[in-house]
């Protein structure tokens, strides 16, 4: 799963930097939390609305991921009032773009009255009281990836269905809009989290049921009783039930 993930996070990031510099917007981090009358909906009405209530507030586009719970530790639910641990409260956390003069304006405001300002935080307040959808941007990012790896390790999945995508993108980022040319998985190196070496395909050669990590973070032997390798690098082959015979190891 990190490997999965550290790879999914790549290609959102690149997509949303080349997006970035052809519009040349900031990548903003937003927030919208769906209304309590709406919580029976669909998953992919959802997807749908949510389009619908970020267009209305001038987000022209950007990746949606599906979070369908929230978490409130102790003090946090006597304080607001919700129940303790998980709780249904589906959101979609969004890596996009605020359209027009951006978001940035809001930012560095000082201004006492937002409701009747033209920016984004006036705007998404008028359009609450139409939708009752919070939508709010929320603060600077310190990297894109490290916010898209942290969204995508804890979203909201349907279970079974093929169909189902942890990440969907809209607006003028869609497949449709726009095309990437450099958001390939060149220059990714996974690497082994325990030491940092450069993680290479390897065929196991000893016994399969006396291979056993009971722990994290445990290492195996790279070499049997008598000397002989246990492990052989391999090259990357595909068959249709995936790798064969083949473990992920630093070596």
């Amino acid at each position: 799963m990190p490997l999965i993930l550290q790879l999914a996070s790549y290609r959102m990031e690149n997509r949303l930097k080349e997006a970035s510099n052809r519009l040349g917007l900031p990548v903003e981090h937003i927030l919208a939390s769906v209304p309590i009358e709406k919580y029976s909906m669909s998953l992919e009405a959802l997807r749908k609305k949510v389009v619908e209530i970020l267009n209305n507030r001038g987000i022209i586009g950007g990746s949606m991921i599906f979070h369908g719970f929230r978490y409130a530790n102790r003090r946090e639910a006597a304080t607001k009032g919700v129940p303790f641990g998980w709780r249904w409260n589906p959101h979609f956390h969004v890596l996009g773009f605020v359209g027009g003069e951006g978001y940035g304006r809001c930012r560095t405001c000082k201004g006492a009255d937002c409701y009747a300002c033209g920016g984004f935080e006036g705007l998404t307040m008028r359009e609450h009281k139409k939708d009752n959808w919070i939508v709010k941007v929320l603060e600077k990012r310190k990297t894109v990836g490290g916010t898209c790896w942290y969204q995508l390790n804890h979203c909201s999945i349907r279970r079974g269905s093929k169909k189902s995508h942890a990440a969907t993108w809209f607006g003028v980022c869609s497949y449709r809009k726009m095309k990437a040319e450099n958001v390939k998985d060149v220059g990714i190196k996974h690497k082994c989290p325990i030491c940092g070496s450069e993680l290479v395909r390897v065929r196991y050669l000893g016994v399969f049921s006396e291979l056993s990590i009971s722990r994290r973070g445990e290492t195996v032997g790279m070499f049997g009783d008598e000397g002989e390798p246990l492990w052989e690098i391999v090259a990357e082959r595909k068959f249709k039930g995936g790798y064969s015979g083949s473990y992920e190891s630093p070596v």
